[in-house]
């Protein structure tokens, strides 16, 4: 908090009287987060001025593709050369933002083309120059929930690979809803009103019918599972996940 504080009362974005107001609007934020001592900021955020490069960005993607990787191969003994299909999904560093469901389905699509091999999926955001040190509250959420991170999955259609394996993949549904407004601007990059960059995470993230009378058909979800865990994009998306299924919180 105290590294926040000096770039923002930095030289380049200027003392406002916001601040205070602004400091304890985010370390609430933080407070009710979850994120643990152990997350992580990219190395350029962590200098004096912050350095969001380009060079900065692909750094802390390698890192985190790296990482995953490299975890993923000690942990099944698999070899690189193993793999036939390789996946790799980015999140507001790529030109083409992408998401890990669409990713994962790619991957199931060309196995069921290409036999007896393995898809790697790699799945990573960057944040490396998502820091935002403007005034606008809906913007700064996103840096009290985003961290360094990623995933790697291996997937494979291997005969022998049915009994070690944890998951089946059995299906996969998709639901494009960017024609909606609503759902395309839920999530967007955009300058504020000062002209400072940043990611605006809106309240129609859980979006709802328009017409009071169609009843949103919502499964029991409860009766195939017994835990859920809901990324924490947001305290409106939580709170709207809870009542539409019906949850209770427990930490």
């Amino acid at each position: 908090m105290h590294h926040v504080r000096v770039v923002r009362e930095s030289d380049k974005w200027g003392k406002t009287d916001e601040n205070d107001y602004l400091m304890d609007f985010v370390t609430k934020i933080l407070e009710r987060s979850g994120l643990g001592q152990e997350t992580y900021v990219p190395e350029g955020l962590h200098c004096l001025p912050v350095e969001q490069t380009m060079a900065g960005s692909r750094k802390e993607t390698e890192e985190v593709i790296i990482g995953a990787v490299d975890n993923l191969f000690h942990n099944t003994g698999i070899s690189p050369s193993d793999i036939g299909i390789l996946v790799v999904n980015s999140s507001t560093f790529n030109p083409t933002p992408s998401a890990g469901v669409i990713a994962v389905d790619v991957a199931k699509s060309l196995l069921q083309v290409h036999r007896n091999t393995y898809a790697l999926v790699v799945s990573t955001e960057n944040i490396t120059q998502n820091l935002y040190v403007g005034n606008n509250t809906s913007m700064l959420v996103t840096n009290c929930l985003f961290r360094v991170g990623g995933a790697a999955v291996l997937l494979s259609n291997l005969s022998k690979d049915r009994k070690p394996a944890k998951y089946q993949l059995v299906h996969t549904v998709r639901v494009h809803s960017g024609a909606d407004d609503r759902s395309y601007g839920c999530a967007t990059q955009e300058e504020d009103e000062d002209g400072v960059v940043g990611v605006t995470l809106s309240k129609d993230l859980p979006t709802k019918f328009l017409n009071p009378k169609i009843k949103h058909y919502m499964p029991d979800f409860k009766l195939a599972f017994e835990h859920f865990c809901i990324h924490a994009g947001g305290r409106a998306l939580i709170d709207e996940l809870e009542k539409n299924l019906h949850l209770s919180v427990t930490c």
